[in-house]
């Protein structure tokens, strides 16, 4: 392994529904397995299958704007809630390469709506869920 081959946060970008998000602090999705433990006759370590999977993450952004606020919180006062596709890139600039994961049916668990302390920077995360996922670019080794 180089070095030069890593990625970091610097080169990355986020969007919702094709709309660049630019106060993006960090951001995780994942694949979490619910699983069944299995007894096997013979054999003292338990074995297990997976059941079902289910998508989460979260998204901290710094607070520079009620964006989020108005599009999608308000929009529950009214009793709608948006649909939304996430797509997270991160590049490295050096090789070139580029990863990009398109998220579906994201759905956003809160908002906040206030939340600051004083003399730190203003951020919120947004923990969301997702019901499919899609390997846009892909790096190869």
């Amino acid at each position: 392994m180089n070095a030069t081959q890593l990625f970091n946060g610097t080169h990355s970008t986020l969007t919702a529904s094709g709309t660049k998000i630019g106060e993006a602090k960090s951001f995780q999705a994942k694949v979490t397995y619910t699983k069944k433990d299995i007894a096997v006759a013979g054999k003292l370590m338990v074995d297990s299958f997976v059941e079902s999977a289910k998508g989460t993450g979260s998204m901290e952004l710094y607070r520079i704007s009620s964006r989020f606020i108005k599009e999608y919180a308000e929009a529950t006062l009214n009793g709608e809630v948006i649909p939304v596709t996430l797509v997270s890139a991160i590049e490295n600039k050096v090789t070139k390469k580029q990863e990009r994961i398109q998220l579906t049916g994201v759905s956003f668990d809160e908002v906040s709506l206030a939340d600051w302390s004083l003399q730190t920077e203003g951020t919120m995360t947004i923990p969301f869920t997702f019901t499919d996922f899609n390997l846009l670019d892909e790096v190869k080794s």
